[in-house]
């Protein structure tokens, strides 16, 4: 275990230092390929509270470095693995949004439905993808619930 700890560890150290050079100002910073992820780990909670028909939620993505030009990014719902129903339980305010050039975080809206929702919630899963930057190997899939509320009476 300690070994593969080491090559992991020196695969990192050496991507930092090929992937760096200085900018103008002396400093270091990532000159490698840009790659895009989602900023959550893995799952994600959004809750709907009651009575308020609907709330919309954002789901954050983020780059490597900052878009050298106004780029796309998809968001792609995963139906077949999913148990919350797109239009039912929630809708994609856009499944398109442009990163601005200079920019390297961006989000989705999530518009979730008080009316088919519930405390255990239903899951909807989701993957990202872009036309101009690169899928990381990392948080390329993400778990959403969509929950109901749960209200505590303090009485």
């Amino acid at each position: 275990m300690k070994n593969v700890k080491s090559y992991l560890l020196l695969f990192v150290f050496s991507f930092l230092l090929i992937g760096c050079e200085d900018d103008s100002h002396g400093e270091k910073g990532y000159s490698g390929t840009n790659y895009v992820s989602f900023n959550a780990a893995g799952t994600q909670r959004m809750v709907v509270r009651l009575d308020t028909g609907f709330e919309i939620s954002p789901l954050s993505f983020g780059t490597v470095k900052a878009a050298q030009e106004d780029t796309q990014v998809k968001l792609i719902f995963d139906a077949e693995n999913s148990t919350a129903v797109l239009g039912v339980d929630f809708d994609i305010v856009s499944d398109v949004v442009v990163l601005e050039k200079g920019k390297s975080i961006g989000e989705f809206g999530i518009k979730v439905y008080e009316a088919s929702a519930t405390t255990d919630g239903k899951i909807a899963k989701f993957k990202i993808s872009s036309p101009t930057i690169a899928n990381a190997i990392f948080r390329q899939d993400l778990e959403v619930t969509l929950a109901l509320s749960c209200q505590f009476d303090n009485e």
